[in-house]
């Protein structure tokens, strides 16, 4: 083999390791980001362990084939990597061996790869998040802030989906080149627009803001064409100041926390604005200390649930939890890979990159993202490769084609279709279940299917009509494509309906009284566009009419916003947080209910036959086979939980999610045998956050039960909202106790 055919064989090695590392990156990212959302994908414990094998095999394999990992530049990777492995050894948090080995594998990949599959993976899985949280496939988490209600669509809480929002769109700006600057200003001050209006995150909402800023500075900086001028010199400060950036914001930070206090006013002052971030690091930093690597420790904070947890102990700051949770050494290695980057993109004219970092530092001052990739890609970029050519050729600015304006036209259509999509969608889901755990895999698979035969359907038809424009031939290849594609989608169209046809007869008795209730509304001129079906609404659609095509979930209908509304819906979850906001609630089976804040609403369904009620009435069964299973019980042949004295007591719940308001549980018992005679035989308690917080306990003597060795125990408490709630039983000496059964619910307030 010739020197010639050896460099050729040795690059193209190099290709395919680049490309390898590549698509393990793309699925270790995917894996990331699904988990900061709600959908449920069960992964395996083998799943996880042949990801990092696979990330491990390539990195070795790019090393061997690679001749960049040598030098000064070597050394420096090694070091980083070096502190991040032993602060994994030190705190055991696994993400920060894989974040070394992922360093190390991004060694000369050009920076824009890296940053183009986490922007397709980002798109993808977000999109298909809110496209979940929009069609009920999973839940739109909604909390409550200062009477503002923040969504957060499909992702674990509301600054997470902000968060996911700005590392985004700074990820698009950076790669795509192309993108005319006003668009991208636009973007940004639409999506902080967004955030105010549906999220409230302010630290996201000004970044946003600050992002908008940013690109039209790179923008102006570009059109200097003096480079002795005033503004010229100016430009040049500014650039310096962001090779150093991101340590003053850490260095700040640490700073304020540290010394937030009574003797510093001010500082009190910007905790109380920033949510107690502040006094959360200092307090963090008092009980953990700080180590050179660190310290674990577990966060609770807010997110993935509804309900307000007790012992809140969240270190939202970037800089802080690093510092206190991974160590003095994982935050220097962060700022020297803040600075190679940032020195290397001044060297290399990539300001888009300098200014981004900028922006993520500021948002790290009070946000805990720095650390994820799922979040912030540009972590990897480190050893990356950010010289001019790495952009491969430079390109002339390209005129917009007429292809180009035919694929916007198709996906503006599309996306005015959204409210037509968006109803007919929520009725399949619910119909075919897809809201539930397990099979949130299916509704993935078709939303990924229909969402590439759209998109080729668009592509393809497009240029088949400009063919005929151009009176040039026709491509057969082109054709079968647009025709494939449309009988995808028209496949769909087809099982749908034949979906909606056979399994409406489920929704018949909900149906029927949902009709009688609706026409009873528009004929006492209720406006139409005020009745909203959350479920099914398609079917109701069809049924009745008169419904407003915008699908309106319990919690849109909490918004302070809407008045007067009437909402359709699943009788479960959506009750809590109706009837909190003052909505009355009516029962039209089993399966859904209406909710309405309007006086009027009330007395009309009243008269027509539906009992309106301002409370949670609906009383839920506690499984009791799974009660067994956690305590280690046995059932008896009834179906009963057998409690056998002190070892063998109820001592572990079923940590149900309680809603605030007056709860009443009942335990239906039958004495078995017992040698106590006198005082207590069992005890049964009521308590929350697993088993810390006991609200309340009673205690069951003989004469509680009746002749037959029957008793119903009766715990009933006001309570706030509340994670982790344990109905328990715990029987003294040899007593044994069959549980018949523990039901609970809501009852009015005294």
């Amino acid at each position: 083999m010739n020197v010639i055919d050896y460099i050729k064989k040795k690059d193209n090695n190099q290709l395919l390791t680049e490309k390898l590392y590549l698509i393990v990156f793309a699925v270790y990212t995917a894996r990331l980001f699904l988990d900061t959302t709600i959908i449920s994908i069960p992964w395996s414990g083998l799943v996880y362990d042949i990801m990092r094998a696979s990330v491990i095999c390539i990195v070795f394999l790019k090393v061997g084939y690679s001749d960049e990992y040598k030098g000064k530049r070597l050394f420096i990777c090694i070091c980083i990597s070096a502190l991040f492995l032993l602060s994994w050894m030190s705190t055991w948090y696994l993400f920060l061996f894989e974040l070394a080995i992922l360093l190390i594998g991004a060694v000369d990949i050009p920076y824009k790869k890296i940053l183009k599959v986490y922007v397709w993976c980002a798109i993808i899985i977000m999109g298909l998040a809110m496209l979940g949280a929009l069609t009920g496939a999973v839940r739109d988490l909604t909390y409550v802030k200062d009477k503002t209600y923040r969504h957060s669509f499909g992702i674990c809480y509301p600054t997470d989906f902000a968060a996911h929002g700005i590392y985004l769109l700074l990820s698009i700006w950076v790669v795509y080149e192309n993108i005319p600057v006003m668009i991208g200003i636009i973007a940004m001050l639409l999506f902080a627009a967004f955030q105010y209006r549906y999220c409230y995150t302010e630290c996201s909402e000004i970044v946003a803001v600050l992002s908008a800023v940013g690109m039209a500075y790179v923008w102006l900086v570009s059109r200097i064409k003096d480079k002795k001028s005033l503004i010229a010199k100016f430009t040049w400060c500014i650039d310096q100041l962001l090779t150093v950036f991101m340590g003053i914001c850490a260095g700040i930070i640490i700073w304020m926390s540290f010394k937030c206090g009574d003797e510093y006013p001010l500082l009190q002052k910007i905790d109380s604005i920033i949510s107690g971030r502040l006094t959360l690091a200092q307090r963090a930093f008092r009980e953990y200390g700080i180590k050179y690597f660190g310290t674990a420790f577990d966060m609770v904070g807010f997110g993935s649930e509804t309900v307000r947890r007790s012992g809140y102990n969240f270190v939202d700051s970037s800089f802080c939890l690093i510092l206190v949770r991974y160590g003095m050494a994982v935050l220097a290695a962060v700022l020297v890979i803040y600075f190679l980057v940032e020195r290397k993109a001044l060297r290399s004219g990539k300001r888009k990159l300098m200014v981004a970092f900028a922006l993520i530092s500021i948002h790290s001052v009070i946000e805990h993202h720095l650390l994820e990739l799922a979040y912030n890609p540009f972590l990897l970029l480190a050893f990356a490769d950010i010289s001019p050519e790495s952009d491969g050729q430079v390109q002339a600015k390209k005129k917009i084609t007429r292809n180009q304006i035919g694929y916007c036209i198709g996906a503006a259509l599309l996306f005015m279709m959204m409210p037509i999509i968006i109803p007919y969608g929520k009725t399949i889901v619910t119909l075919l279940r897809l809201y539930e755990p397990g099979r949130n895999k299916y509704f993935i698979a078709a939303v990924l299917i229909l969402a590439v035969a759209a998109a080729m359907f668009i592509k393809e038809a497009v240029d088949l009509i400009l063919l005929r424009l151009d009176k040039e031939k026709i491509c057969q290849k082109k054709g079968l494509m647009a025709a494939s594609s449309f009988c995808v989608l028209l496949l769909a169209l087809i099982v749908s309906e034949h979906t909606i046809s056979r399994k409406m007869f489920l929704y018949e008795e909900s149906l029927e009284t949902g009709k009688k209730a609706i026409s009873a509304l528009q004929k006492a001129d209720l406006p139409p566009y005020k009745i909203f079906v959350d479920d099914i609404p398609e079917i109701y659609k069809r049924q009745v009419g008169g419904i407003s095509n915008r699908v309106m979930t319990a919690d849109s209908a909490a918004d302070d916003v809407e008045e007067d509304i009437v909402l359709i819906a699943k009788n479960d979850r959506d009750i809590f947080r109706l009837t909190d906001e003052g909505c009355w609630f009516g029962e039209l089976s089993d399966r859904e209910g209406i909710y309405t804040d309007s006086e009027e609403a009330v007395k009309i369904l009243e008269e027509n036959g539906i009992s309106m009620s301002d409370h949670y009435s609906v009383r839920k069964e506690v499984d009791l086979a799974d009660l067994a299973g956690r305590n280690g019980l046995a059932m008896s042949e009834n179906g009963g939980l057998l409690v056998e004295g002190q070892d063998k007591s109820l001592i572990y719940g079923s940590y149900d999610v309680i809603y605030h308001g007056r709860l009443r549980v009942e335990y239906k018992l039958k004495l078995l045998d017992s040698s106590i005679t006198d005082g207590e035989l069992a005890k049964v308690r009521l308590s929350f956050d697993w088993g810390r917080n006991v609200v309340k306990e009673q205690g069951l003597t003989r004469a509680d039960f009746d002749e037959n060795g029957y008793c119903t125990a009766v715990i009933e408490e006001d309570v706030n909202t509340s994670e982790g709630g344990e109905y328990l039983l715990f029987a003294n000496g040899d007593t044994r106790i069959e549980i018949e059964s523990i039901s609970y619910g809501k009852v009015d307030m005294e």
